[in-house]
């Protein structure tokens, strides 16, 4: 069996879907007969030359300066044009470049398009450059069963392969623990209004128990203005710290809003929880939902007292806590390790070619 030589398109250095839908995959399919060289830009393809105050000060120039700006781009993409040239197959994380469909249509084919996120309701993505993108690819992986449906009309194939987690690097680790109790919770800067959008049920569950506290890793301190503020502790999240952040929680908490947008998220913090051995709280929306039917892993509140009771019921019965943790940690272990997702890619990459 010949090796693949696979063009991997990538965001950026720190982008979470580059990290986890790409490149950790790298060395297990390099295992699989799959050589993936994975091309990211010097700059990050979210850059604006224009901050937006300019923008609003200077309409006149907007528009020169965003094709001037779209022009510097692309030429930061031209060594992965010629990569996916040289290679079997061009493997695209989200869209080329943001704004419209740019030159997606000149990479070399078969075009693989990978989609975790509801990406056409974020500008400036954009629905035509969804359509468009997904039109052009031999096949189109998504993370999850809403994101397969919205390209279901579409794309000429689907293949739905979950955001995978290293269960060798992301497991328990009892030591990192403390005696206090911890609801911890990780993410981007973004999603930082979904734990503020529960700060009444963490403010009353912080108010009846004295040994809990909740930790938050992000780029950013939260805003929780209620909560003790000696009780909430902010992780600058970094590379190296957000394994042990994680393994020191006691229950992972991913809180949702029902609008659009979360229905594509692909429930990657509630998989790391869960293969940390952490019992997991999270709004049942999208792929949240379908993770708990797996097995009894945690709970999956609405309102502010099914978020109270969830977390009084963990803090109450730590036995019960290490057990859906248990659960949780075999559940990755048999869907969405990384091994298991390596073999999904590297066999679809072998049907195309």
């Amino acid at each position: 069996m010949r090796r693949l030589k696979v063009a991997a398109l990538t965001g950026g250095r720190d982008k979470p879907s580059s990290r986890y839908r790409v490149r950790q995959h790298i060395e297990p399919l390099a295992a699989r007969g799959v050589d993936v060289h994975e091309m990211m830009p010097v700059l990050d393809k979210h850059w604006d030359l224009m901050p937006v105050d300019w923008q609003q000060r200077s309409p006149v120039l907007r528009k020169p300066v965003k094709a001037a700006q779209h022009v510097v781009k692309a030429a930061i993409r031209f060594p992965g044009f010629v990569e996916s040239w040289r290679s079997d197959i061009t493997w695209l994380q989200r869209e080329l470049l943001p704004g419209i469909p740019s030159w997606e249509r000149i990479l070399r084919p078969p075009l693989v398009f990978d989609v975790d996120d509801a990406i056409w309701h974020a500008p400036p993505a954009g629905v035509l450059t969804c359509r468009l993108v997904a039109k052009w690819s031999a096949a189109v992986i998504v993370g999850n069963e809403f994101l397969a449906e919205w390209f279901d009309s579409i794309a000429e194939r689907i293949a739905i392969i979950p955001t995978a987690v290293d269960t060798d690097k992301w497991r328990p680790d009892p030591t990192q623990r403390t005696e206090r109790f911890t609801l911890g919770w990780i993410g981007t800067r973004p999603s930082l209004r979904y734990v503020a959008d529960i700060e009444p049920a963490l403010r009353e569950v912080m108010a009846r128990h004295g040994d809990i506290d909740l930790v938050v890793v992000c780029d950013r301190p939260p805003e929780l203005p209620s909560l003790p503020p000696e009780r909430v502790r902010f992780v600058p999240w970094s590379r190296e710290s957000e394994l042990v952040s994680v393994q020191a929680m006691d229950v992972g908490i991913m809180p949702l809003i029902d609008e659009p947008w979360v229905y594509g998220k692909c429930s990657f913090k509630m998989l790391q929880y869960m293969s940390c051995g952490l019992p997991v709280v999270v709004t049942p929306l999208g792929m949240n939902d379908t993770v708990l039917q797996h097995a009894d892993v945690g709970y999956g509140p609405r309102t502010h007292d099914e978020w109270v009771d969830a977390l009084l019921a963990l803090h109450a019965d730590r036995r019960a806590a290490d057990e859906m943790g248990a659960r949780g940690r075999a559940v990755v272990e048999d869907r969405y390790s990384r091994e298991v997702v390596a073999d999904q890619i590297a066999t679809l990459f072998r049907e195309l070619v």
